[in-house]
């Protein structure tokens, strides 16, 4: 079969530089082998249903990412949101410190001035160690609000990294959702 159509093939192109034997021969040669015609309808329906199958897929692929997108957004939404709160949580009770040391302060500013007014007036001896043990507490309170303050500091710190990281990750992930989150910032 296939070697009678190369040499009806070969025939038909001794035609090339005459046009309208050429279509004649092309025009039988076509008549001969294609006798009943293609069957459209059958690639029709094979092509639709590739076509339909691809779509299905492709449109489940799309419901699929956007549910993880929303999913992944609420996630990040509620970490951040947790995360500031855990900050304004420091903030606060690192002023509430900062105002207890400047009390503690002038306290002992007090306690400094009554003990010099009480060495003034000649109470020396029971002044002295009273003053020492009211200088000792003081102190040691103060020492322990420093640490405090030192360690609410660190935890700070170690917020805003985690804060940043995540910003930085989440910026990667989806770069306008920073936008949306520097809007919720401003918010809250």
């Amino acid at each position: 079969f296939i070697k009678r159509f190369k040499n009806d093939l070969h025939e038909c192109v001794q035609y090339i530089q005459e046009p309208k034997q050429l279509k004649e021969s092309v025009a039988a040669l076509y008549k001969k082998y294609v006798p009943n015609g293609v069957k459209k309808q059958e690639l029709d329906v094979d092509i639709q249903r590739e076509y339909n199958r691809q779509r299905d897929y492709l449109e489940k692929s799309v419901e699929s990412l956007k549910r993880k997108l929303l999913k992944d957004s609420d996630v990040h939404r509620q970490d951040n949101k947790r995360i500031l709160q855990e900050n304004v949580a420091l903030i606060r009770e690192i002023n509430g410190l900062r105002h207890k040391i400047d009390f503690l302060k002038r306290e002992r500013q007090q306690q400094r001035i009554n003990v010099s007014k009480l060495k003034g007036s000649g109470n020396k001896s029971m002044n002295a160690s009273g003053s020492m043990a009211l200088d000792a507490n003081t102190s040691n309170q103060m020492d322990h609000n420093r640490a405090r303050i030192d360690e609410l500091q660190r935890q700070i710190e170690e917020q805003r990294s985690l804060r940043e990281s995540y910003m930085a990750q989440q910026s990667r992930m989806t770069p306008h959702s920073e936008e949306s989150l520097g809007l919720e910032e401003e918010g809250a």
